[in-house]
């Protein structure tokens, strides 16, 4: 009678269980987000060799793949798809080329997926602009596209600072479910103002910048007046900081001002904190690699507050 027991909490245990897909899995945000949220991973892929080793080191998972050969009747079976598909074409930073651009109709590669596998839910990210692009016509087609293959779609915008993280980062989330899940976005909570805690003490001399670099990148000798007005450099806020990029050139953007008046850019290890990884993640040797990988990710607390309520919303679904 006790073998029978356990063998029937056993398949409980397994019934309850939520599967995740991880595509475009970059080095993982999405993964850290869905496992401290309850879920288990069933499968990932990312093309960049460098952030998949990140991924492999981190996870124990290789996802080293290429979203546009994968067979997807191959990919196992999942309840939830996750993809942070690549922004670039449709952000504000970038040409705006949006369907025209390569890296955009990599989003058809997601509508195969779920054609293929039908999970009950999928979680989709990227950038704000997405909404307004060629008049909101890509977004139309997207979500009709998505909506035709039975799917009932919820989206928001969402900022990291609402989520506990010092980072000024809103970005576009999108949930759709099949069939009847009663799936409600988390609510925002106050914004996070601690940036201080995340700051390093005893700063490795690189990071800084000398006075001649200081000069040239605000265009002119008085840096004070710079300073005050934020004008040609964006500096690190009293209480957050501005956007993390992927593009390592683009670190300008958050310039810490010590006591002392010396300018230095953010670490690594930083901006790791400031996307929600622990102190336990392991980053890349070479910081260009950190910068644009951390740049490219999701911020996990966010994403972890939209999984825990679709995870509960999909379990409430089953009975």
């Amino acid at each position: 009678m006790a073998k029978r027991n356990r063998k029937k909490m056993q398949e409980g245990t397994r019934l309850q269980s939520i599967t995740f897909a991880d595509a475009f899995a970059g080095i993982g945000g999405f993964h850290r987000a869905l496992v401290l949220a309850g879920a288990v991973l069933a499968w990932a892929c990312e093309f960049d060799a460098d952030a998949a080793d990140t991924y492999r080191r981190n996870f124990g998972y290789d996802p080293t793949g290429d979203m546009t050969t994968v067979c997807a009747e191959a990919v196992p079976h999942h309840d939830i798809l996750c993809a942070g598909f690549p922004c670039q074409s449709f952000s504000v930073e970038g040409k705006r080329l949006g369907m025209s651009d390569p890296r955009g109709r990599l989003f058809w590669q997601i509508v195969r997926i779920l054609t293929a596998k039908r999970p009950s839910a999928f979680i989709l990210e990227n950038v704000p602009h997405l909404l307004r692009i060629d008049g909101g016509k890509t977004f139309d087609m997207m979500c009709s596209h998505l909506t035709a293959l039975g799917y009932t779609l919820r989206y928001t915008l969402l900022d990291a600072r609402r989520f506990g993280l010092p980072q000024r980062r809103e970005r576009l989330f999108i949930v759709g479910t099949l069939g009847s899940v009663p799936f409600v976005f988390p609510k925002p909570g106050k914004l996070a103002t601690h940036l201080p805690r995340i700051l390093q003490n005893d700063v490795p001399e690189k990071y800084y910048y000398s006075d001649d670099q200081r000069s040239r990148m605000a265009g002119r000798r008085d840096l004070a007046r710079v300073t005050r007005s934020n004008r040609c450099c964006n500096f690190v806020k009293a209480t957050h900081a501005n956007v993390l990029m992927s593009d390592p050139n683009e670190i300008k953007k958050n310039i810490v001002v010590e006591s002392d008046g010396r300018w230095r850019r953010l670490t690594p290890r930083e901006c790791a904190r400031l996307q929600g990884f622990p102190a336990t993640f392991k980053l890349p040797q070479k910081d260009s690699k950190a910068y644009r990988q951390l740049g490219n990710s999701v911020a996990v607390p966010v994403v972890q507050a939209i999984a825990k309520n679709l995870i509960e919303a999909l379990r409430n679904s089953q009975g």
